[in-house]
C-alpha cells in the first residue's frame, strides 16, 4: 500500500512537472519577445534623442536616412512617423500619403500628453494587429515637442519572435492578444479555436498572470485534446504567449513512468504472495487446528483436549488453549451452579416486585381519585363563593343601596328645609356627602363581589371596565387591547377563573409593585386565549415567594389553583427592578361555549 501511495504521488508529481515545463517555455518565449520589443523601443529612443529640438520640422537627409537605415536594419518596423507636438506628421518613410498616420493614435496621444513612450496594439489593413511605439520628441526645455512612432509589425519573419513551425512533439506557439486576435503564431488557427482559446484563458488573461489550461475540442473535432499554456508580456500586458501541445505528448513520460511503476509493484506483489505462500503453508495447518479447538470452545465442546507436537510460537499456544480449556470447564461448572441460585432469587425478587407494582398502582389509582375529588370540591367551593358573591352583590345593591339613597335624600331635605336651625342643617348636609360616599363604596363592593357585566355581556367588557376603574382608583395609565375575541364567550367557570386572576394580578400591582403602567391583553392564538398582565413596578423574585409560607403567598397560589381547575397554565415572569409580566393560557376545547363551539366547528366544515 505505501509502494501505491509513493507510486500515485510520483506520478503525480511527473504530471505537474510536465504541464509546468509548457508554462515555462511560455515564460520564455514571453520574455524572448519582450527583448526584442525593448530592442526596438531603446532603438527608437536614441533616434528621438538624436531628433531633438527639431520635431516640429523635416528632418535633414542625414536624420531621414538614419531612420530609413533603422527601418531595414530593424526588420520588424513597417512604417516610421515624426510628428509634431498637435499629432501631424511632419516626416514618414511611407511611400504615399494615404498610409499617413493617424494623429489621434491612441500610442501618440499618450506619449505626447505623458511624455513617456507608450507602446500599445491597434489593428492595421486586412485586420492584422501591430505593436504601435511611439516615443517622445523632447525640445531643448525638455518638453515633448513631437513623437517618434513606428509601427512594429510581430509577425514579421526578420524578427523572429516565436519559433516556426512545430517545436517538438506537435508544440506550437503563438501570440495573441487579450481582445482575442492572433498577434503572430507557429501556425494558423481557425477562428473557432482561437475564440475557444481566448475563453479558456480569459481568467489568465484578465488577471495578467501565468498557468495553463485543458483544452477539450468537441468529439466531432478533428483537433485532438491539448494543453494550452499563456505568460503575459511585461512590456505589452495586453499580449500574451500561448504554447499548445497535445496531452498525449505532454504526458507521455508520465505514462511510460506510471506503466514502468505498475509493472515493478506488480512484480513485487507476485514475489510477495509466492513468499506469504510458502510461510502461511507451514503456519496454516497448525492455526487450522487451533482454530477447530476455539470453535468447539465457543460451541461448548470441552471434552476434547489440545496436543500439539511444536516448541514454537504455536506449541505455545496450543498448550495455552488446552490450560484455558480446563479453567473454562471448571469455571462453566461453578457458573451453572451461580445461575440456578440467581434464577431463584430472581423469581423471588419478581413475585415481590409484582406486589409492589399492584399496590403501587392501586395507590396511584387512589391519588387520583382523591384528586380527582379534591378539584370537585374545590371547584364547587369556588362556585359557592361566587354565588355568594353574587348573592350579597344582588343584596348591596337591592337593600343598602337603597336605604343609603333613601336616607341621603331625606338629609338632602332636611338640608334645605328653612325651618331647622342652621347647625342641623350644616349636620345634615354632611351626613348627605357621607351618605353619597357610603352609597359609592356600596356600589364599588358590589361590582366588585360580582360585577353585573361579567353575567350581561361577558368577559371582555367586565375586564376593560375593571382595568379603568383601577385606573382611576389607583392613579395608574392603563391600557386594554384585545386581539381576535370579539363573538365568543368561555364558560361560566372559565370566565369567572379568568377574571379573578386579573383581578388578583391587577390588585398585586396596586398594593405591591409601586408601578405608572399596566397593561391587559387577550389575545386568541389557535385554539388558546391568552391572557397578559404587565406592569413597569419593581418586581420581586419568583421562587422566594413561592418558598414563603402559604399565609404570604395567597393570592399567587389562588391564581394557581383557578388557572388548574379549567385547564389553564399560569406564568409569572418578574426579576427585581424589571417589573412584572403574568401569563394566563386557557385551552379553548374545553372551556369554549357550547354555542361558540358549535359555530366554529360549522364555519370550519365550510
Amino acid at each position: 500500500m505505501l509502494f501505491g501511495l509513493v507510486a500515485l504521488w510520483t506520478i503525480g508529481e511527473s504530471v505537474d512537472a510536465a504541464y509546468g515545463e509548457r508554462v515555462t517555455l511560455a515564460r520564455a518565449l514571453a520574455t524572448r519577445v519582450d527583448d526584442v520589443v525593448r530592442h526596438g523601443q531603446a532603438a527608437l529612443e536614441r533616434e528621438a534623442a538624436e531628433l531633438g529640438g527639431e520635431a516640429a520640422n523635416a528632418p535633414t537627409e542625414a536624420q531621414q536616412q538614419h531612420l530609413v537605415d533603422l527601418q531595414s536594419q530593424f526588420g520588424g518596423f513597417g512604417t516610421v512617423w515624426l510628428l509634431d507636438a498637435a499629432g501631424t506628421t511632419v516626416w514618414t518613410t511611407a511611400a504615399s500619403e494615404s498610409a499617413d498616420v493617424n494623429a489621434d493614435r491612441a500610442g501618440v496621444a499618450l506619449a505626447l500628453r505623458t511624455g513617456r513612450t507608450a507602446i500599445v496594439e491597434f489593428a492595421g489593413a486586412n485586420d492584422k494587429t501591430y505593436a504601435s511605439v511611439a516615443v517622445p520628441v523632447r525640445g531643448r526645455d525638455g518638453r515633448a515637442i513631437g513623437a517618434l512612432m513606428a509601427d512594429l509589425n510581430p509577425d514579421h519573419p526578420a524578427l523572429h519572435l516565436l519559433p516556426s513551425g512545430d517545436i517538438e512533439n506537435g508544440t506550437y506557439a503563438q501570440l495573441m492578444s487579450t481582445s482575442g486576435r492572433l498577434v503572430a503564431g507557429t501556425r494558423d488557427l481557425s477562428p473557432r479555436v482561437i475564440a475557444e482559446h481566448r475563453t479558456l484563458l480569459a481568467g489568465l488573461m484578465d488577471t495578467q498572470k501565468a498557468g495553463y489550461r485543458i483544452h477539450e475540442p468537441p468529439p466531432s473535432s478533428a483537433f485532438p485534446s491539448h494543453v494550452v499554456a499563456y505568460a503575459p508580456l511585461s512590456i505589452l500586458p495586453n499580449w500574451g504567449v500561448v504554447v499548445e501541445q497535445p496531452v498525449d505528448a505532454v504526458l507521455a513520460m508520465p505514462r511510460r513512468l506510471q506503466l514502468r511503476l505498475t509493472l515493478f509493484g506488480l512484480g513485487a506483489l507476485v514475489l510477495a504472495a509466492v513468499v506469504a505462500w510458502f510461510d502461511a503453508r507451514r503456519v496454516v495447518r497448525p492455526l487450522r487446528r487451533l482454530t477447530a479447538a476455539a470453535e468447539r470452545f465457543a460451541g461448548g465442546r470441552l471434552d476434547q483436549s489440545v496436543h500439539l507436537d511444536r516448541s514454537d510460537e504455536l506449541g505455545i499456544l496450543a498448550r495455552a488453549f488446552e490450560t484455558m480449556r480446563q479453567r473454562l470447564r471448571a469455571s462453566l461448572a461453578e457458573v451453572a451452579e451461580w445461575n440456578r441460585e440467581l434464577e431463584h432469587r430472581v423469581d423471588e425478587r419478581t413475585a415481590e416486585v409484582e406486589h409492589r407494582n399492584r399496590e403501587l398502582a392501586q395507590l396511584y389509582q387512589s391519588l387520583r381519585e382523591r384528586e380527582r375529588e379534591r378539584s370537585e370540591l374545590l371547584q364547587r367551593v369556588m362556585d359557592g363563593q361566587e354565588e355568594e358573591r353574587r348573592r350579597l352583590a344582588q343584596e348591596l345593591h337591592d337593600d343598602t343601596s337603597q336605604a343609603l339613597a333613601s336616607l341621603r335624600l331625606g338629609l338632602e331635605g332636611l338640608a334645605a328645609d328653612g325651618a331647622e336651625p342652621e347647625e342641623v342643617r350644616r349636620t345634615a348636609t354632611k351626613l348627605q356627602g357621607l351618605a353619597a360616599q357610603t352609597l359609592a363604596e356600596v356600589h364599588r363592593l358590589a361590582v366588585e363581589l360580582r360585577p353585573s357585566v361579567l353575567d350581561d355581556v361577558g368577559l371582555v367588557a367586565a375586564l376593560e371596565r375593571y382595568t379603568a376603574e383601577c385606573g382611576q382608583r389607583w392613579n395608574l395609565q392603563t391600557d386594554f387591547q384585545t386581539v381576535g375575541v370579539a363573538g365568543f364567550r368561555l364558560i361560566s367557570a372559565a370566565e369567572t377563573a379568568v377574571y379573578r386572576t386579573v383581578q388578583a394580578a391587577l390588585t398585586n400591582v396596586a398594593q405591591h409593585a409601586g408601578a405608572q403602567n399596566v397593561s391587559v391583553l387577550l389575545q386568541r392564538r389557535d385554539e388558546r386565549l391568552v391572557v397578559l398582565v404587565e406592569d413597569d413596578g419593581k418586581g420581586f423574585d419568583v421562587d422566594s415567594v413561592r418558598a414563603a409560607p402559604l399565609e404570604k403567598r395567597l393570592g399567587l397560589a389562588g391564581m394557581q389553583e383557578r388557572a388548574a381547575l379549567i385547564g389553564a397554565t399560569l406564568t409569572i415572569e418578574t426579576q427585581p427592578g424589571i417589573g412584572t409580566t403574568v401569563f394566563l393560557e386557557i385551552p379553548l376545547e374545553a372551556n369554549l361555549r357550547r354555542e361558540e363551539s358549535d359555530v366554529e366547528a360549522a364555519h370550519s366544515a365550510r
